[in-house]
């Protein structure tokens, strides 16, 4: 009998903030994307395009690829 009734009151305190976190979103304010002022990350359109931003800004490029080549 009391591992049921641990075992319930567990699931109620496990529960009860997931359901919660389910809340209608009217509720909670939208959240804020602040800009990003750090340095921009992409995918280089070329090889050549990456060596060429590489050697302006004095980097190294890192190159790592899980494809069989």
């Amino acid at each position: 009998m009391r591992r049921a009734a641990l075992a319930s009151l567990l699931l109620v305190a496990v529960a009860a903030p997931a359901l919660a976190a389910d809340a209608p979103a009217a509720k909670r304010p939208p959240r804020r994307i602040e800009k990003y002022d750090g340095p921009e990350i992409r995918w280089a359109r070329s090889w050549q395009d990456a060596k060429d931003e590489a050697a302006e800004r004095g980097l190294l490029v890192f190159l790592h690829s899980h494809g069989s080549t």
